[in-house]
């Protein structure tokens, strides 16, 4: 038969699409895949609320200092951050909510400059495609041609479209070494008689924003708010301060300055989209961040009471 060698190539393909899920679906996914699910499921458990907030972990504190500031019940807001989304993921998120029905009178997001500098990570383009509905990807297609390297993004979306392991790669590789070898040490103390100093760690979530490739970051930040505009009758694009722009110096001024000025300039063309800037000198101090990004509990305790004092008063009848 001329096509006998379609059989075992069916039975291969077949074989490795049954080992990729099974893998894939390893102790639920893993983390990554595991938080992509929470925040869809925080919306559909609060069908009352009728303001969302979006974004990555830098987000987190948003849903308390706007139900102060606009005055409302806890539950009338809906945290739907998720941990590592960056705006191409608030994107796919945004339409996902969408496709579900969800409408809201408010949607909240905040950025800071390091979404600006993160390169490419399989678990974000897994993120993206499992969140998007397949009917938007060109959405995303979109954003990817405004990268400095699009095919890498092209190819990240098909793998992550075939492969359920791809996205997770990195968290697979970690945690085999740990359930086989254990945890790293530090160093080389596994063989050394007398180990070494311990090595200082670098400082972690840091942006040069004025070297990033701000092209493709402005481009899904645009893609995201648009998106919001649909899910939601009024959107608000925060801005998040950071340590390394919180610093008093003439470098830590330019860029917090050149930050503002781009998103003004973003925002400028979207009706509907109103900036809250939390860049003063309220926050610019090193002190009130646990990393580069992320604040600590002072400095999220502060940035509570200026966010809910920046609120502009939502319209009559908007308030749940």
């Amino acid at each position: 038969m001329a096509y006998h060698w379609l059989l075992p190539w069916g039975l291969t393909l077949t074989a490795f699409v049954a080992i990729d899920r099974a893998i894939g679906r390893y102790e639920g996914g893993g983390p990554y895949r595991q938080e992509i699910r929470r925040p869809i499921a925080a919306v559909q458990a609060a069908p009352d609320a009728r303001h969302v907030v979006l974004g990555c972990s830098t987000s987190n504190w948003f849903a308390p200092a706007l139900a102060k500031g606009w005055q409302l019940a806890a539950s009338d807001v809906v945290d739907a951050h998720m941990s590592d989304c960056l705006q191409a993921c608030t994107l796919s998120e945004s339409r996902r909510l969408q496709a579900l029905g969800h409408h809201f009178a408010t949607a909240t997001l905040g950025v800071n400059t390091f979404e600006y500098c993160e390169e490419y990570r399989e678990r974000r383009s897994m993120q993206e495609v499992e969140l998007m509905p397949f009917g938007r990807s060109l959405e995303l297609a979109r954003v990817y041609l405004h990268s400095e390297d699009p095919l890498r993004y092209a190819g990240g979306w098909l793998l992550n479209q075939v492969s359920l392991v791809y996205g997770n790669t990195m968290w697979l590789q970690r945690h085999t070494a740990d359930v086989w070898f254990g945890s790293e040490s530090s160093g080389n103390a596994w063989f050394e008689q007398e180990p070494g100093p311990v090595r200082k760690r670098s400082p972690a979530f840091q942006c040069d924003y004025a070297a990033a490739d701000r092209a493709f970051g402005r481009a899904a930040t645009r893609s995201a708010l648009v998106a919001l505009m649909d899910l939601a009758d009024r959107v608000q694009l925060v801005l998040l301060p950071d340590r390394e722009y919180a610093a008093d110096s003439a470098e830590a001024r330019r860029g917090r300055e050149l930050f503002a000025a781009e998103h003004r300039e973003l925002v400028a063309g979207l009706e509907g989209v109103a900036l809250v800037e939390l860049l003063g000198p309220e926050l610019l101090d090193p002190q009130l961040f646990r990393d580069g990004v992320h604040l600590s509990g002072k400095g999220v305790k502060r940035a509570q009471s200026l966010l809910a004092q920046h609120l502009g008063a939502l319209p009559r009848g908007q308030g749940r």
